[in-house]
C-alpha cells in the first residue's frame, strides 16, 4: 500500500513546482534574449581562441623574420675578407675554409638588412621585436651617417616602447650621436635617463663615467668629480674605479702645504 504524503510534503512539493514552473515560464518568455545571449557567449569564446591562435602564429612569424634579419645584418661581406698573407703568426696553420659570402659590399648588406627590419617594424610595430627592429634601423641610419633617420627611429623607440632594455639601448646610441656632434647637453639628457631606468645591458658605472666626462667637457668640474667619486664609492672593484680615481687626482686641487 502506497504511503500517503503528509501535508508538509505536499506544501513543499507545491513550492518546488511553483519555482520550477516560474523558471520554465521565464525561460519561455525570454527565449529570444537567451538564444541571442548564448550565441554571443559562444561567439566570444570562439573569437578568443581564434585570436589566441592568430597571436601565436604572428609571434612565430615575427621571430622567424627577426632571426633572418639579424642573420642578414651580421652576414659576412666579401670586401671585409681578411688577407690570408697578412697574418704572419698563422703561416704554419692550415687555412680555414672560406665563408660563403652573401654580399660583396657592406652597403649591399646594409640595404638588405634595412629592408628586412623595416618589414618587421611595419608588420609588427607594437611588439617587442617590432621595437628592436626599429632600434636596428637606428643603428643602420647611424652607419649610413644619416643622423636624422637614426634619431627618428631611436626616439620613437624611447617614446613608445614599454621595454626598458630596448629603450636604454636606444638612449645609449642617441647619447653617442649627440656626443659625436659635441652636443653635450643633449647627451646628458639621455645619459641621465639611463640612470633613472637601469638595466643590465647598460651598467650604471659605465653611464656614470660618461656623465662625468660629459660634465668635464662642459666645464662642470664639480659635477664631474661627483660622478667620478660615485664610481669609486659604489663600484670600487669595477674596471672603471681605477680610471675614475685617476681623474679625481687630476681634477682635485693639490693640498696647500702647511706653513
Amino acid at each position: 500500500m502506497a504511503r500517503r504524503l503528509t501535508r508538509k510534503e505536499i506544501v513543499q512539493e507545491d513550492r518546488i513546482y511553483s519555482v520550477l514552473s516560474g523558471i520554465s515560464q521565464w525561460a519561455v518568455y525570454n527565449r529570444t534574449p537567451l538564444v541571442v545571449g548564448s550565441g554571443i557567449v559562444v561567439a566570444s569564446l570562439l573569437g578568443f581562441y581564434v585570436w589566441q591562435g592568430y597571436q601565436e602564429s604572428a609571434n612565430q612569424e615575427a621571430q622567424k623574420l627577426f632571426a633572418e634579419a639579424l642573420d642578414t645584418y651580421h652576414a659576412p661581406v666579401k670586401e671585409l675578407a681578411p688577407d690570408p698573407d697578412s697574418d704572419s703568426e698563422n703561416q704554419n696553420q692550415p687555412p680555414e675554409p672560406p665563408p660563403e659570402y652573401r654580399f660583396d659590399t657592406v652597403a649591399e648588406r646594409r640595404e638588405a638588412a634595412e629592408v628586412a627590419f623595416e618589414r618587421i617594424s611595419d608588420d609588427f610595430s607594437g611588439t617587442r621585436l617590432g621595437f628592436f627592429s626599429r632600434y636596428y634601423l637606428g643603428l643602420i641610419g647611424r652607419q649610413k651617417e644619416d643622423a636624422g633617420a637614426a634619431r627618428q627611429h631611436l626616439k620613437w623607440v624611447v617614446e613608445n616602447s614599454g621595454d626598458s632594455d630596448v629603450r636604454n639601448l636606444s638612449r645609449n646610441v642617441l647619447a653617442d650621436i649627440a656626443l659625436g656632434e659635441e652636443n653635450h647637453e643633449e647627451a646628458l639628457t639621455y645619459l641621465q635617463q639611463l640612470l633613472g631606468d637601469p638595466t643590465p645591458q647598460v651598467p650604471e658605472q659605465t653611464v656614470l663615467m660618461r656623465i662625468a666626462r660629459t660634465h668635464e667637457a662642459l666645464g662642470n668640474v664639480e659635477q664631474a668629480l661627483e660622478n667620478y667619486r660615485k664610481i669609486t664609492n659604489d663600484y670600487p672593484t669595477s674596471s672603471q674605479a681605477e680610471e675614475a680615481q685617476s681623474e679625481i687626482d687630476r681634477l682635485e686641487p693639490a693640498p696647500v702645504p702647511e706653513a
